[in-house]
């Protein structure tokens, strides 16, 4: 098959995850999935290479004890199937990494109607897109205590810095003060209900003192890619990765390889 990532995703969904028939579903992993293929969870995912089904899992899951009493429309959510989060890195036409998360879709009693997905997803992400433009490119800290959660965590907080939400204002009161024209270029979001990742590059000129560093007046660049959850139209948790070796080579603190 030849398409685009998106492409190669929905295959796995439909005629992969969905396919009863073990031959079927090797032979659509053959032509889609590169030779050595990395699975990040070996023990959830062997079922895909194994002529067996996977097998029902309830994790977390909010059931009681179903009676001989028990209305029908009651023992249906016994049989409700997880969902999955399924994260893939293509090169070329062919997934050459994979991995995914489980977990059980929300409980609902039927009593109101959720909000659809794709709804929350687009809230989550523009709140994120928001904290990007106006806090970190705007400097508006009024609406970052808008934003952020008074009990904010974030599991990668940079060098030196509290995970909490004071530390992230710390953070970026000193990226504006070292870099006053600071910005990023969104390059895409993705969402997952309320987690949202982004992928962007950030901009400025160094005209402040930063990790050591002092101003160099240089114009510099770099690729951050984060995970924010949202809820409630507020970022709870963080999770980011950024090329901050990059970084701190344009500013001269690190040598550079062809140096």
């Amino acid at each position: 098959m030849t398409g685009s990532p998106a492409d190669l995703m929905r295959v796995n969904l439909l005629e992969v995850f969905n396919e009863p028939n073990p031959a079927r579903r090797a032979a659509v992993i053959a032509e889609n999935y590169a030779e050595g293929v990395v699975w990040h969870e070996p023990d959830r995912t062997r079922w895909l290479t194994e002529p067996v089904r996977p097998p029902r899992r309830r994790v977390g899951c909010r059931c009681t004890k179903v009676n001989s009493t028990t209305r029908p429309a009651a023992r249906t959510s016994l049989r409700r199937r997880p969902n999955f989060l399924l994260t893939h890195q293509h090169h070329g036409n062919r997934v050459v990494d994979a991995s995914t998360t489980w977990r059980v879709a929300p409980h609902n009693t039927g009593s109101e109607k959720p909000m659809q997905s794709t709804d929350v997803s687009e809230a989550a992400k523009a709140v994120v897109r928001r904290n990007t433009e106006e806090v970190q490119g705007g400097g508006d800290f009024e609406v970052f205590d808008q934003l952020f959660a008074d009990d904010f965590l974030d599991h990668t907080p940079q060098p030196n810095m509290i995970p909490t939400k004071e530390g992230v204002r710390d953070l970026y009161q000193r990226l504006r003060t070292a870099f006053p024209d600071f910005h990023a270029d969104i390059h895409w979001q993705a969402a997952d209900g309320g987690l949202v990742t982004t992928f962007k590059t950030y901009r400025g000129t160094h005209l402040g003192a930063f990790l050591g560093v002092e101003p160099t007046g240089r114009e510099v660049q770099f690729e951050t890619v984060d995970a924010m959850r949202v809820r409630d139209g507020r970022i709870v948790e963080h999770w980011g990765v950024a090329n901050l070796f990059s970084l701190m080579q344009q500013l001269g603190g690190f040598p550079k390889a062809d140096s």
